[in-house]
């Protein structure tokens, strides 16, 4: 059963993926970089749902989840994963972009698929605190966090297309001035 739901998060980071691609080719040739003005706004906005995931995850019981013992050992290490290993690094991430004149398409990349990672797990979480703990508060709060992250998404897709855009824009000068 939960294989199921891991195979619907990975093609939905496939379904992503292939958006942004599919919103990087048809942009007029613009070859602007992103301001740093927006990369900070979505760097801020991504920070705030990073945090309020980790604040409320920090509230599942486990102890009191009704379900085999197996599954609760591995949502147990999956959550400490993602709090301990994908939260911060975005966070370095994240700090670095904020640090430099300007953010790289691989940097603002990775914090994408991290939020996509923690957007995911949100709502995972949502539905097995709501059938396995019976918590119907930490379930809603958890979807809600699920639901910001994906406007964070959505706020995200035309920016880290841009930065494509540009990094494409200026490989190529590059590439036709050492022809």
């Amino acid at each position: 059963m939960w294989n199921r739901s891991r195979r619907k998060m990975r093609a939905r980071a496939i379904v992503l993926f292939a958006l942004l691609f599919l919103l990087v080719l048809p942009l007029p040739a613009q070859n602007a970089y992103p301001t740093k003005g927006q990369v900070r706004a979505i760097l801020k906005d991504a920070k705030s749902v990073l945090a309020q995931f980790e604040k409320v995850t920090g509230r599942i019981d486990f102890a009191r989840w009704e379900a085999p013992h197996g599954l609760i050992s591995q949502r147990k290490a999956e959550l400490k994963l993602i709090r301990r290993g994908v939260i911060p690094a975005a966070r370095r991430w994240m700090a670095d972009m904020r640090a430099s004149e300007r953010a790289s398409g691989r940097a603002l990349f990775i914090v994408f698929t991290h939020l996509d990672s923690v957007r995911n797990h949100a709502r995972m979480y949502s539905d097995m605190v709501h059938e396995y703990e019976r918590n119907a508060e930490l379930g809603a709060e958890l979807s809600e966090i699920s639901g910001k992250a994906t406007g964070v998404i959505r706020k995200f897709l035309p920016i880290l297309s841009g930065q494509f855009e540009a990094e494409q824009f200026e490989l190529r000068a590059c590439r036709a001035n050492t022809r």
